[in-house]
């Protein structure tokens, strides 16, 4: 067999694999664009609602030291229970590490409400997801919450769970801790960058998903002239002894690149493709998706074609 046969094969394979390392991850269907922007206003909005609770808190501090009462200082700011029902915000005011005023009872009280922090940081209090700000002067220490997601234990036609009005997405999102992030989530942060929670949202029906990833694509393209360069390794070697040892040698290879792409989900272009999704059919940890069937019986039928060749 000429080394030019050999060298095309091997050409290809390296072609199609830096295209795809380089290429970006792919092209995000309608959905995830209009997801993107629905992130992008939840993100903005949280900001707006951050940047008035730091006003007011600073404001609140101030005027604590100067009044006779944590409560008469919020009569002072005119903050009712039906305005803060309408905003989704709560204030609670500790002074000397004991809670001395509460705006109202929209949250459930935790201990993680006493631990002070001077970041904003979100906290899950029981009925209820919140961002958590604080304010410090003196004794005092003011905590602001925000409520981003309701979610009672129980619901009823009073209690119902959902993200508070100013927040929405067309599509069903979960949301928690950024130690718990599961792949595919948006992160949500704080006005200094900071992590606060992440957002998940729910596949989109098949019908309605356009993803195309064109990196992956090459991948399975560089796959494909992988096999054809070590048929053509195997054709090329004479020695039967030699042939074997090539032959042993392949398995081995083929065999870990499986494992590392099955137990890591690499390439990542790769498993963004919706044939790699187990909507179509999924049967064990080995067997997650149509794509990875279909690979794994190529290579089966290339392990026993070049063993009979």
């Amino acid at each position: 067999m000429s080394k030019r046969r050999i060298y095309i094969p091997v050409l290809l394979f390296l072609v199609c694999f830096i295209l795809a390392v380089f290429l970006p991850d792919g092209m995000p269907s309608e959905d995830d664009v209009e997801f993107q922007h629905e992130f992008n206003a939840f993100q903005e909005t949280l900001h707006r609602k951050m940047v008035g609770m730091q006003k007011f808190l600073n404001i609140a501090v101030a005027r604590l030291d100067t009044t006779r009462s944590p409560g008469e200082a919020w009569n002072e700011f005119r903050l009712s229970e039906n305005q803060m029902a309408v905003t989704g915000e709560s204030y609670l005011v500790y002074k000397k590490d004991s809670l001395v005023f509460w705006s109202d009872n929209a949250f459930s009280l935790s201990d993680s409400l006493a631990r002070y922090y001077d970041h904003a940081t979100c906290l899950f209090l029981g009925n209820g997801w919140f961002v958590k700000m604080t304010g410090r002067s003196g004794d005092y220490v003011v905590t602001g919450l925000i409520l981003i997601y309701r979610d009672y234990p129980l619901e009823n036609r009073f209690m119902k769970n959902g993200f508070q009005e100013d927040f929405s997405f067309n599509r069903e999102v979960k949301m928690g801790y950024v130690k718990d992030v599961v792949p595919g989530s948006y992160f949500v942060t704080g006005l200094n960058k900071e992590r606060l929670f992440y957002i998940h949202p729910s596949p989109v029906p098949l019908s309605a998903s356009t993803y195309i990833s064109y990196a992956g694509l090459l991948y399975l393209a560089s796959l494909a002239f992988l096999l054809i360069t070590l048929l053509s390794l195997v054709k090329s070697t004479k020695r039967r002894k030699k042939k074997l040892v090539v032959f042993a040698v392949i398995v081995v290879l083929l065999g870990l690149l499986r494992f590392v792409m099955v137990t890591w989900k690499i390439p990542v272009p790769v498993y963004q493709l919706d044939i790699f999704k187990p909507q179509y059919f999924a049967s064990s940890n080995w067997l997650p998706s149509l794509g990875d069937l279909i690979v794994n019986s190529v290579i089966i039928f290339f392990i026993v074609y070049i063993f009979y060749t």
